[in-house]
């Protein structure tokens, strides 16, 4: 099916509480994300986002105010950065391997007032100093009891709460804080607008022809900007997000298999272990166009894949 992109969503209607009201009316029951077994159709993405505001809003949060993300690919990630946008609170996307200093000098540069860490990164906070920081809170997703980080009180993140209203916010307010790799110094926190992300994941998902209805799998972590922007294609053009919880070469092209993904994201050389894997048939069905579509993959971070069955099965 062709993409009819949202165009004629008004000006003030670019922001992400308000596109997940409109989308969730468009595509209804369709899925919309999915991570780790649980997954959300486009209806429930508004009472998603709600719930996690208000769990935001019960440690303090409030308009305006940033929330550190350290975590790994999971659902309570993504939770978090819809909760901060219907609240009108900052996601910060931290490295998920950040520690020591790198972690105190993203905390800091940001000013978050909150950080929501996974359980099996907290261990972190233990070489982080922590002093003379904004942060007042910290705040623990998964399973694993929280243990006390220094002078800052650490508890569960509340995962079911009620929802709270939509915050209004304006398309030119901030939505999340993302860095840059630090190549020539000090990483940047780069202030993203939610039209930002109207026109970023719009622009890219005409120029890559996403279509409604594809499957989108990626492995790249979720504070990276191409798998945070792959969750606004999705929500634009009405495709499904898969977001696996990490890149592995031997087991690459099963994932995309099991999942039926149409669509991929690739950063690296032409010459990888993914590539190779595709090119010997270890996946089970052939990409004709292996060379052309990889280099693609190579400069865009993209590749579509068969729809076919039997391109699948490798015939």
């Amino acid at each position: 099916m062709t993409a009819e992109f949202p165009t004629n969503i008004a000006p003030a209607d670019r922001t992400l509480p308000r596109l997940l009201d409109l989308q969730a009316a468009r595509h209804k029951d369709r899925v919309l994300f999915g991570c780790a077994g649980e997954s959300w159709s486009f209806a429930s993405a508004p009472d998603i986002a709600a719930r996690a505001a208000g769990s935001l809003s019960a440690a303090g949060v409030r308009q305006g105010d940033r929330v550190a993300i350290l975590c790994s690919n999971r659902p309570e990630f993504l939770r978090i950065v819809l909760g901060c946008g219907w609240l009108g609170a900052v996601a910060v996307l931290i490295n998920a391997a950040a520690k020591g200093l790198q972690l105190r000098y993203a905390l800091e540069n940001s000013a978050a007032r909150l950080l929501v860490v996974e359980d099996a990164l907290a261990s972190v906070l233990d070489h982080c100093p922590l002093a003379g920081l904004p942060l007042e809170r910290i705040q623990v997703v998964g399973n694993v009891r929280p243990t006390p980080a220094k002078d800052r009180p650490t508890e569960q993140f509340a995962g079911k709460v009620a929802p709270i209203a939509a915050i209004a916010v304006k398309p030119s307010d901030t939505l999340a804080i993302l860095y840059t790799s630090g190549t020539t110094g000090p990483p940047k926190g780069v202030c993203c607008p939610h039209a930002q992300f109207y026109w970023w994941g719009m622009h890219t998902a005409r120029f890559l022809g996403v279509r409604e209805g594809d499957v989108l799998c990626t492995t790249l972590p979720l504070f990276h900007t191409n798998a945070l922007n792959t969750f606004f294609q999705a929500l634009l053009i009405g495709a499904t997000q898969i977001l696996e919880s990490r890149f592995s070469a031997s087991s690459f092209w099963a994932a995309m298999t099991r999942n039926r993904a149409t669509v991929t994201y690739l950063l690296g050389g032409s010459d990888s272990p993914a590539r190779r894997n595709c090119q010997t048939g270890r996946a089970g069905w052939l990409l004709r166009t292996a060379a052309t579509i990889l280099r693609l993959a190579a400069l865009s971070g993209f590749c579509h894949l068969p729809a076919d069955d039997r391109q699948w099965q490798g015939e």
